[in-house]
Formats: structure tokens, sequence, C-alpha cells
């Protein structure tokens, strides 16, 4: 049976630090996303510390307008014949 899954409100705080698993989260993109932008060479700049990779939350709001602006792109590009 499948289910579907409700929408979730998306709020990252540009002020606070987020783990790159819980920031993905509150956005509610997966990891296929991410692995995409960093094909595009948008990569997603992360602070290392210890073995958590940590994401300013203004810094990953530009990535996630950045991110957008290639899926509109590519949108565009596959509806053009």
């Amino acid at each position: 049976m499948r289910t579907v899954s409700k929408p979730h409100d998306c709020f990252v705080d540009p002020n606070r630090l987020y783990t790159r698993a819980a920031f993905l989260q509150a956005l509610g993109l997966g990891h296929a996303t991410l692995r995409e932008a960093r094909r595009r060479h948008i990569d997603l700049p992360c602070l290392e510390v210890g073995r958590q990779l940590l994401v300013k939350g203004a810094v990953g709001i530009e990535w996630a307008e950045r991110v957008a602006a290639m899926e509109t792109e590519r949108k565009a590009q596959e509806a053009t014949p």
C-alpha cells in the first residue's frame, strides 16, 4: 500500500547551524538532489567539526536558491523540443 506524504512547513533559520542531514530534511530534499547539484558544480558549503558536517543557515539558503534555479533551467530544457 502506498502512502501519501503530507506537505511540511519549510523553515531554515539563517542564524542557525544545521547538520547536513537536518538541513536537507528541513527543505524536504533528498541526497539525489544533493548529488545532482554537485554534478552541476553547485556544492553545499559545509563546516567540518569532528565527524559532523554542518551547514550555516544563511549559506544553505543561498545554496537552495541556486539549486532551485538549476531545477528551473533543467525543466525548461526538457520542455524545449
